[in-house]
């Protein structure tokens, strides 16, 4: 496991190992001694850099586009490691310290959401959609993990467009793991404490004020908000095995799943570590027994859940789910791309067991046979024929993509069929060996 180290020399901070919040912290311990000492330029030098995660690198960029906003020059070093240097210029982090020398990207990361900056519901929707996406490429989920997923990434981002006041808007980055999602929220606005004062005015310390914001019904004005977000999050993440952590001044909270109790822990950063504004992370890990409905039952709670399975792929009459595959498939000619699409359409039978799934091959004139064979030809083989003729319809194919599918299937069928036979042979012999008399040749 890499560790995280970070130093100072001047107004150079240095990271090393891993970006992740803890590591986060110590930049702004770092560079409040470098505003202390006089400097008002600054440069963040990842060289030593290996691996970053959403919970450093949204604050970071929050951070970055602040200090740029206030007038402080930032630079940026890129890490030496290829891979993390990819990650900080593709996630975007680049841009929001260097925007001069960096790109705005909105590529589709095979396993991230690039670092967005929001200020508007219309973003956020956008945004929500894309990750959620995202997810159905990558990881076989519950249809409620991914409705908790989309609550509590919704709930969270809205929190700053009506809570922050922060005139930077709000900055949000996400990627899928093997076992679990995590996504990151931040601000650079006025922090809970001073929200949540409007309502509760004896609220003095973050700790409390952070404390009091994952209570369910807690809100600076009930008007404008019913104060589930957080809450609802919360429940969210511990629900499914994982947890959140929120940042806000010098307050942390950090709750989460624990041989099958929920411990909280919650600190006082060092004053030098105060953060000026609100960070939200969280971990949603896939599970077997989560129930979004049974963590989000509030009293006070109005309305069901819409997910983006409903709006993007349920038919008009709710029988079927539908999927254009040449908007929805990152390409036709790799094992890679035909895994995305096969982990889809499985997430898209298993949302709801009663829905025929519609895949539309319009505009799609070709698909490699590797592509055909990871997407269609593995995925008759897990269904078994007669689910996969029960629920699997394609429309508008044209013949050379439909011979292409068929010969994958019968190829991938005959493949599974010879080595059952193998092994049933294999079984077979070491059957006959064992029951052979002691000292019979077996030649």
């Amino acid at each position: 496991m890499l560790s995280n180290f970070v130093s100072r020399e001047g107004n150079c901070i240095l990271v090393e190992g891993k970006l992740n919040l803890q590591a986060f912290l110590w930049i702004v311990a770092r560079l409040r001694e470098a505003e202390q000492k006089g400097y008002q330029d600054f440069i963040f030098d990842f060289t030593a850099c290996d691996i970053a995660y959403p919970e450093g690198l949204v604050p970071m960029a929050a951070l970055a586009d602040a200090l740029r906003n206030r007038g402080n020059g930032v630079e940026i070093v890129l890490p030496n490691n290829e891979v993390a240097e990819r990650l900080l210029i593709n996630c975007n982090l680049a841009h929001f310290i260097r925007p001069d020398l960096y790109e705005y990207k909105q590529v589709i990361l095979p396993k991230h959401v690039s670092i967005r900056r929001y200020s508007s519901i219309g973003e956020q929707v956008s945004i929500v959609r894309e990750f959620i996406h995202i997810a159905l490429n990558n990881l076989k989920l519950r249809r409620d993990v991914l409705q908790g997923m989309e609550w509590s990434l919704n709930e969270i981002m809205d929190n700053v467009l009506i809570h922050a006041q922060s005139d930077r808007g709000g900055f949000v980055g996400a990627m899928t793991l093997e076992d679990q999602v995590t996504f990151s929220v931040a601000d650079c606005g006025r922090g809970i404490l001073a929200s949540l004062r409007e309502g509760y005015p004896a609220l003095t310390r973050d700790i409390d004020a952070i404390g009091e914001a994952v209570k369910a019904g807690v809100t600076r004005n009930p008007e404008i908000g019913q104060g589930n977000g957080l809450a609802g999050s919360l429940r969210i993440a511990t629900g499914s095995g994982g947890s959140i952590t929120v940042v806000s001044g010098v307050g942390q909270l950090n709750v989460y799943k624990h041989d099958q109790n929920t411990e909280a822990h919650g600190n006082l950063l060092p004053p030098f570590q105060r953060y000026a504004g609100t960070i939200v992370s969280v971990q949603i890990r896939k599970s077997a027994t989560f129930s979004v409905a049974e963590a989000l039952g509030f009293t006070n709670m109005v309305g069901g859940i819409l997910d983006t399975i409903e709006t993007d792929y349920e038919s008009p009459d709710g029988k079927a789910f539908a999927i254009s595959m040449k908007k929805e498939s990152p390409g036709f000619g790799s094992r890679e791309a035909g895994k995305q699409v096969r982990t889809k359409l499985t997430n898209l039978l298993e949302a709801d067991r009663s829905k025929l799934l519609v895949l539309d091959w319009e505009g799609v004139p070709l698909v490699s046979s590797s592509f055909a064979d990871e997407a269609i030809g593995k995925l008759f083989v897990e269904l078994g024929p007669i689910e996969f003729s029960s629920r699997i319809k394609n429309v508008t194919i044209s013949s050379l993509v439909r011979r292409l599918i068929d010969k994958a299937i019968l190829q991938r069928s005959a493949q599974v069929v010879a080595l059952a036979n193998r092994n049933a042979g294999t079984q077979r012999l070491a059957i006959k060996i064992a029951d052979a008399p002691e000292g019979e040749s077996q030649h």
